[in-house]
């Protein structure tokens, strides 16, 4: 290691690699027992939420940050309970989420970039796993006369061979409670987008957990959308056509 690496780790400045712990206590000729312990401390102080809360309004900050999060990242498992996964929405869902969310002036930049990082989609060498619950179609986020286009975005990315696009039936029998979206990236990351901010962890077990918690929820989906899609189009041309707010949602 360079003696940069090495006086940074002494002087406490930011939490060293798991790795690195190991290769030091080692050469140090420290017991196992120890090694481990050093090892479990280490791992621990990466599990914690970071919060990267830009200033207000700027929520075009937050989707750049989402973007460098994402370079060069190969597998994206992505749940929503709420809405559209954010890499599937269409320009006019994007706007009304966005603008709902932050206000309709910070809105153009953020979707511009939203916009760039959905690119990646075209990318053969990645995986994009996508769960979503049905409760994501029946929330009324946007103009009826928008939701066809956005069930057909979602009909085409279901086609893709490097996508998984599953959702959970409404009457699924759940194994684990849906309390929030969140993008595990590879096995380094976590993120959460909340209203005013991100959160992020990199620690072992927060990566752990939302990797056995995605996989449940995606075990509860299904593949087969194209009937539920087909039952939310019918639905909302509907609504286009009538005029009418009020109209339930299929069940």
């Amino acid at each position: 290691m360079s003696q940069a690496k090495i006086s940074r780790l002494e002087n406490g400045i930011g939490i060293p690699a798991v790795g690195d712990v190991r290769r030091i206590a080692q050469q140090l000729d420290a017991p196992p027992d120890l090694i481990e312990r050093l090892v479990e401390l280490t791992e621990r102080a990466g599990d914690q939420m970071t919060d990267w809360r830009p200033a207000r309004g700027v929520v075009a900050s937050m989707q750049r940050e989402v973007e460098q999060l994402e370079g060069g990242t190969h597998t994206f498992r992505v749940f929503q309970p709420a809405v559209v996964v954010g890499l599937a929405q269409t320009n006019e869902y994007m706007r009304a989420v966005l603008g709902a969310a932050h206000g309709i002036r910070s809105v153009p930049e953020a979707v511009s970039v939203r916009v760039r990082r959905q690119e990646a989609l075209s990318d053969p060498h990645r995986e994009f796993r996508f769960v979503m619950t049905e409760t994501v179609l029946r929330n009324r986020l946007c103009k009826p006369q928008y939701m066809p286009a956005q069930l057909q975005r979602l009909r085409d990315l279901a086609t893709l061979p490097n996508v998984s696009l599953r959702l959970i039936p409404s009457d699924a029998e759940l194994t684990i409670a849906p309390y929030h979206g969140f993008e595990l990236l590879d096995d380094r990351i976590v993120i959460v987008d909340v209203f005013n901010t991100l959160v992020t962890t990199r620690g072992r077990s927060d990566i752990a957990l939302y990797q056995e918690v995605f996989d449940r929820l995606e075990r509860n989906a299904t593949e087969d959308v194209d009937p539920i899609l087909d039952r939310y189009l019918d639905h909302y041309l509907d609504l286009a056509r009538s005029g009418r707010r009020q109209q339930p949602a299929p069940g």
